[in-house]
């Protein structure tokens, strides 16, 4: 569980960098993108391998990462976060997590020639 507090606080470290960017003056597109390809990444690090195994707790603060990312006066301040998900047409960490890790699965077991 240690590796998922790793997780959590690097992926909260680079919200600072998304806040620079916006104080920037970036569009939303511009903040959006930073999002999926800087801090998204880091709290899907691995998570095939953890993700069934991650307590309800961990997984809200994954979540909450990305909840601050869309709403805390950053990318879409007016707005909540499901209406948020649906104006980036991105889902929710936990469903990410979770189609990745059945992806995963399904490679694996459509491959034969994996051992």
């Amino acid at each position: 569980m240690e590796r998922s507090y790793n997780v959590i606080k690097k992926g909260a470290s680079r919200l600072y960098l998304l806040r620079q960017l916006k104080r920037a003056k970036g569009d939303p597109a511009q903040l959006l993108c930073f999002y999926t390809t800087c801090i998204r990444p880091v709290s899907e690090y691995a998570c095939q391998v953890f993700h069934n195994g991650l307590p309800e707790y961990l997984s809200e603060e994954l979540e909450k990462i990305q909840r601050r990312a869309l709403l805390l006066r950053i990318i879409f301040p007016d707005l909540g976060y499901q209406e948020a998900l649906k104006e980036c047409n991105i889902a929710t960490l936990h469903q990410r997590r979770q189609w990745l890790t059945e992806r995963l699965f399904n490679e694996i077991k459509d491959n034969s020639l994996h051992k």
